[in-house]
């Protein structure tokens, strides 16, 4: 009896979430950027594509639509920065290159995970398992059954929640970066500072893979 209050309370909290992510825009990040329009080029980047891909995934599910429009938002700024810093042919710019790319890859996969659980969760249907369990006469075994089901939800949630954490602490790294490299002057002292934004970033992505 005791645990069953705070469950409760996480579910319908869970299932407000949801539904405040399906019908509002508030509070989301105002972007100068249309992923869906500049995936269309034929010459986009692989990246970009890949984005796009996962937005059009996540519009049919109606939810976190803002994610991947945030990281394309950070790549386009990343890219201004570093095309203004570097010429295409140095070796400080493959190596930027190089490991955004790889940071991106490995977010990437991430979103997929979160596509996998998001899909998971609908094909649970929680507000079906809800309203059946709030029934007096359900029978004990169904019942039982209903409750492992609001379980598995509850903790494909915790992982969407703990993704969406990563997200954030992902963009958070993406943007010290670009604004690292926004600050680095062309002087041996620059080259020893770029070396040490990159092996930041490095060892980001390393927890990253790692997750």
């Amino acid at each position: 009896m005791f645990v069953a209050v705070p469950i409760e309370r996480r579910i319908r909290q869970f299932l407000f979430q949801r539904k405040l992510q399906r019908s509002t825009k508030l509070h989301r990040e105002q972007l100068d950027v249309n992923l869906e329009r500049d995936a269309e080029n034929t010459q986009a980047d692989p990246i970009v594509k890949k984005l796009n891909a996962i937005r059009t995934q996540l519009v049919k599910l109606k939810l976190y639509v803002e994610v991947p429009e945030r990281f394309y938002s950070r790549y386009v700024k990343l890219q201004t920065v570093l095309s203004k810093r570097f010429d295409p042919e140095e070796l400080a710019m493959q190596r930027s290159q190089t490991l955004i790319k790889d940071v991106y890859k490995s977010s990437l996969k991430q979103m997929d995970s979160l596509i996998d659980i998001l899909q998971q969760l609908e094909l649970l249907d929680l507000n079906y398992i809800q309203h059946q369990l709030s029934d007096p006469s359900i029978k004990q075994v169904a019942k039982e059954a209903l409750l492992q089901r609001r379980q598995l939800a509850e903790k494909l949630n915790l992982e969407s929640n703990n993704l969406l954490a990563e997200f954030e602490k992902t963009l958070t790294a993406l943007d010290a970066t670009r604004l690292k490299l926004s600050e680095l002057g062309r002087s041996s002292v620059a080259d020893k500072e770029l070396d040490q934004v990159l092996a930041s970033l490095e060892k980001f992505n390393q927890r990253l893979t790692h997750y």
